[in-house]
């Protein structure tokens, strides 16, 4: 049997004429399908691999209202601690309404030592300064 009656012996496609092809539409389709598909996996995917942001630590608080100017440290001292859900310290409160005075640096670490202890987790992760 050579191939040209072997082809000849085939039976025709059972589809109809147009479906035995692909043609430019069905191609878009099933491209518009799979761009489909791929964003729906990645809507599922993506929170998974999101960087997490850890909570600073309160050295790293300190540091931060220490590189402020003189000034702005009071006020960001007050939002750090009504932040994590702590009383503003005296120190602190005092500093808020006399341009002049200075924080005490040792009992702003000891107060913020506190109120990180007893904040929680997610206060601890939103506080910045």
């Amino acid at each position: 049997m050579t191939p040209e009656e072997f082809i000849a012996a085939l039976h025709a496609p059972r589809l109809p004429e147009g479906a035995a092809g692909l043609d430019a539409g069905a191609l878009v389709a099933a491209f518009g399908l799979g761009l489909l598909i791929a964003f729906g996996f990645f809507a599922l995917v993506r929170p998974a691999f999101r960087a997490r942001r850890g909570a600073p630590r309160p050295g790293e608080l300190l540091a931060g209202l220490a590189a402020l100017p003189e000034a702005a440290r009071p006020l960001a001292a007050a939002r750090l601690f009504s932040g994590l859900g702590a009383p503003v310290p005296e120190t602190v409160a005092r500093g808020l309404y006399r341009p002049g005075a200075k924080l005490d640096t040792g009992e702003v670490e000891a107060a913020l030592a506190r109120a990180w202890a007893g904040a929680d987790g997610a206060a601890r992760r939103a506080a910045h300064v």
